[in-house]
């Protein structure tokens, strides 16, 4: 069992982990009743299962009916810079869907040659509030490969059938339409490596 210390707007820290070897608990003795054991903190594992780590911004703005995404920053990113020739440029790209159906594309600007990449950028997806319970957003950091390739290093997808971060930030857009809702998400591998968005 692993501990983490919650964090609302960062990744959840490891503070550390309770093994305990069933095979030497005769399961008799608690048939029926709560099991109760102790035992001594060994040192957490933060879970680093990405290619690392997005921030993201959702606001809605029911007057003009748009959704604003900031893509604040990326850290943490693990990249083989002997295969890829030193640190890639950088930039990332935001899917808005409705359903199955695309609605817009839009890219943040190309930071170059750095291992913690700042956008800041705010992009702006008219849809109207009715339709955001079955939207979402689709995040992909990506780089250019000197063929002019354009490669995914990572993906992040936040909407109502999303992984537990990304359901969480757009449960919490939804129910506050005025207030803006940062949280870190986990930049997972995409299934293809090269894309033509």
């Amino acid at each position: 069992m692993n501990i983490y210390d919650y964090d609302s707007i960062g990744l959840d820290n490891a503070i550390g982990r309770l093994r305990v070897d069933l095979k030497n608990v005769d399961m008799n003795h608690f048939i029926g009743k709560t099991m109760e054991l102790t035992g001594w903190l060994e040192k957490g594992e933060d879970m680093d299962l990405g290619t690392g780590d997005l921030c993201v911004v959702l606001k809605q703005n029911s007057a003009d009916q748009s959704l604003h995404v900031t893509v604040l920053e990326a850290k943490r990113l693990k990249l083989d810079e002997s295969r890829l020739g030193g640190v890639p440029d950088t930039f990332v790209s935001v899917k808005l869907q409705y359903g199955r159906r695309t609605l817009n594309v839009k890219h943040t600007v190309v930071r170059h040659s750095t291992k913690t990449p700042y956008f800041g950028d705010v992009l702006v997806f008219p849809i109207k509030s009715s339709k955001l319970p079955l939207a979402k957003v689709v995040c992909k950091l990506k780089y250019k490969s000197k063929l002019g390739i354009k490669h995914v290093l990572g993906r992040v997808v936040i909407g109502p059938e999303a992984d537990v971060a990304g359901k969480k930030q757009w449960q919490e857009m939804l129910n506050d339409p005025r207030r803006a809702v940062a949280m870190w998400h986990t930049l997972y591998p995409s299934k293809y490596d090269a894309t033509d968005e």
